[in-house]
């Protein structure tokens, strides 16, 4: 990794330096806690494997964590933890297209970003998403936002990684519940691993919910996307099971293939499948989300 510029948060270098660094706070804009004094990690947990719910009554089951990581703003972006108003004119983040498992560039690409710790020093730095987890405790990638409080730049492309990273972790989020809504324990993942390497000011809960709708489609369009890999129809059960994905406990794969298997959920993919037939216009920009494309669009007028 090439050397990384330091900066230390004053009033002379914030005047003298082009990087967008956070302003020095009042009392009434206290610093964000370092990560020491965020929630602790969660401890891990006996994993009740024998008692798994049927298709139809899915129960929650412990977590268990595993140990473990600049962009040129442009007139409409700035650092998250600036943005202090609410916007009711925000687009709709049903209409935002968000993240999937796989970014626009690879996980071993490198993302310019910003990172800040707890003595509120930034420094530029060249991160890959791999790089996030390991990253010392009380050091954070600060996050730059648009005015509705989506991510953008390269901060927006590293958060869209790792959030591909975690969807998809299924000892973090089983896979055997019905759907996302019913998955427990969402807002420890969000407190204990993503605020602890994401440095933003949230308004009304705004970035947490979208984190978490992007986080749900990336834990049910893997999911998906596991089923027609590894299952074979011309196979038994058993063999289906013992070629299941490595990372995922046999008993949640046995009860995901029921709960594939079975009349209702059979009856449900071939009504969506026919729905999509339906469908006039569909989003062809890749994992990009649109806030990010529309924040590149504006770089590249400003540029030119």
């Amino acid at each position: 990794m090439p050397s990384n510029k330091r900066l230390k948060v004053t009033a002379s270098t914030t005047e003298k330096s082009s990087l967008a660094v956070p302003p020095l706070r009042s009392s009434a804009q206290p610093i964000p806690p370092s990560c020491s004094d965020l929630c602790p990690v969660l401890p891990a947990r006996k994993d009740p494997h024998s008692s798994l719910p049927t298709p139809g009554d899915a129960r929650s089951l412990p977590l268990v964590f595993e140990s473990g990581v600049h962009h040129p703003l442009g007139s409409s972006s700035v650092p998250c933890h600036q943005l202090i108003n609410s916007d009711d004119d925000a687009e709709s983040f049903d209409e935002h297209v968000g993240i999937t498992s796989c970014s626009s560039r690879k996980n071993n690409d490198y993302w310019k970003v910003n990172v800040i710790d707890q003595h509120n020093v930034i420094e530029e730095a060249k991160l890959k998403v791999d790089d996030v987890l390991p990253l010392p405790a009380g050091r954070k990638v600060i996050l730059t936002c648009n005015e509705h409080l989506q991510p953008i730049g390269d901060a927006g492309g590293l958060l869209s990684g790792f959030l591909g990273i975690l969807g998809s972790d299924y000892k973090k989020f089983p896979i055997y519940f019905l759907s996302w809504r019913k998955v427990p324990r969402k807002d420890d993942v969000y407190n204990d691993i993503i605020k602890r390497k994401f440095h933003f000011v949230d308004v009304e809960n705004k970035i947490k919910r979208y984190m978490l709708k992007n986080l749900g489609k990336v834990w049910k369009d893997t999911r998906h996307r596991l089923f027609h890999q590894f299952y074979d129809g011309t196979l038994s059960i058993e063999e289906n099971i013992a070629r299941r994905p490595s990372r995922i406990d046999e008993n949640h794969w046995r009860w995901f293939i029921d709960y594939r298997l079975s009349k209702k959920t059979r009856e449900i993919c071939k009504k969506n499948a026919e729905n999509r037939k339906k469908q006039l216009f569909t989003h062809t920009g890749g994992s990009k989300s649109i806030a990010r494309r529309k924040d590149e669009e504006v770089t590249n007028v400003i540029v030119l």
